[in-house]
C-alpha cells in the first residue's frame, strides 16, 4: 500500500495545489509554478536562473520559460549585463510574492486541517528523512554501473 501511495501522492498533491491556486487566481494566468518562482527570486539576492533552478523541482528549460513569462507579466526584470543574469522582482513581482505567501498558507491550512501540531511535526520529520534517503539513492544509482 505504501508503494502505491508513494507513486500516486505527488500527482495528487500537485493536482490539489493547482486547483487551489487556480480557484484563487481565476483567469489571471498565474499558476503555481509562477508563484513558486517568484517566491524563490524574492528570497534570493538577484539570482541567476541557475540559482533559481537549485531551489525548484523544475528543469533548466522550464525555469527559462517561467522566467520569460514572469518578465512578460512585468513581475521580474533582468538587471544583469550581457549574458550575466541577475533577476529582480518588480513592484508587481513583490505583490505576487505576497500572493504566493497567502496561497501557500491557504494550501497548508487546507492540507493539514486534520493534523494536530504533533502529527504535523512527525509528518514533516518523516518527509525530511524520506527526502534525504531519496537523495542518497539517486546519487547511488546515478553513478555509472552502480547497482547497490
Amino acid at each position: 500500500m505504501v508503494f502505491a501511495m508513494l507513486m500516486c501522492f505527488p500527482t495528487k498533491i500537485k493536482q490539489c495545489m493547482d486547483m487551489i491556486v487556480s480557484s484563487y487566481m481565476l483567469d489571471s494566468g498565474i499558476r503555481l509554478p509562477h508563484l513558486m518562482t517568484v517566491a524563490v527570486i524574492g528570497a534570493l539576492d538577484n539570482p541567476s536562473q541557475k540559482e533559481v533552478r537549485e531551489h525548484l523541482p523544475f528543469d533548466k528549460s522550464y525555469i527559462s520559460i517561467l522566467v520569460r513569462e514572469l518578465i512578460d507579466m512585468g513581475c521580474v526584470v533582468n538587471v544583469g549585463e550581457g549574458k550575466v543574469q541577475s533577476l529582480e522582482l518588480t513592484e508587481s513581482g513583490h505583490r505576487m510574492e505576497a500572493i504566493s505567501r497567502m496561497v501557500r498558507d491557504i494550501i497548508s491550512v487546507n492540507l493539514f486541517r486534520d493534523f494536530d501540531e504533533g502529527e504535523r511535526e512527525v509528518f514533516e520529520s518523516c518527509l525530511r528523512k524520506l527526502e534525504n534517503r531519496t537523495d542518497i539513492l539517486i546519487q547511488t544509482y546515478s553513478q555509472k554501473g552502480s547497482r547497490q
